[in-house]
This record gives structure tokens, C-alpha cells and sequence, in this order.
């Protein structure tokens, strides 16, 4: 796990979002907003140190999609969505 100092960080491309590890072989990354659909490549470092995974994925962005109804109703089609992406390996211990 990472000490006080360390922030975990996903890179979508260029752009830096911060993660939460969840245990040795889970993290969470938040998906940052985009422009337009597109494929970027994903890594995760650890900050200060700059320290990088060795394995990176491809991870795709899909337009905005329009929801027109759901079953069972409650959900308030006026909030912005999160959407996370889950990590998962066998450990991610440096």
C-alpha cells in the first residue's frame, strides 16, 4: 500500500485522474470527462516518484448516450454521471 506522502495516479493519455487502491489487487480509477469518443492508452503511476506500472491497457471512450426511460424509476436524469474503471490484477505491489 502507499504511504502519506504517495498519491496513486490513472493516466488516461495525457490526462491524470487520481485513484483509490481498495486492497493489493483493486483500484479505482475515475474516468475523466471527454470531448469526443476516443481510444487512449491507461497506465497507473505513483506520485511523487513518478513510478510507473510496466502494463498499460487501452481504454475507450464511447460518446454521451441518451437514456430515454428506466425500470424501476428513482434515478434523477439531471445529476452529472461518475463513472469509475476498476483495476484488477493479481497485486499491484511495487
Amino acid at each position: 500500500m502507499l504511504s502519506h506522502s504517495e498519491s496513486l495516479i490513472c493516466n488516461f493519455g495525457y490526462t491524470k485522474e487520481f485513484a483509490i487502491q481498495v486492497s493489493a489487487s483493486e483500484i479505482y480509477c475515475l474516468t475523466p470527462s471527454v470531448a469526443k469518443a476516443q481510444e487512449v492508452t491507461l497506465f497507473v503511476s505513483v506520485e511523487p516518484q513518478a513510478y510507473m506500472s510496466s502494463e498499460s491497457f487501452q481504454f475507450e471512450f464511447y460518446n454521451q448516450i441518451e437514456i430515454d426511460s428506466i425500470y424501476p424509476g428513482g434515478l434523477d436524469m439531471t445529476k452529472t454521471v461518475i463513472t469509475f474503471v476498476v483495476l484488477m490484477k493479481e497485486s499491484f505491489e511495487a
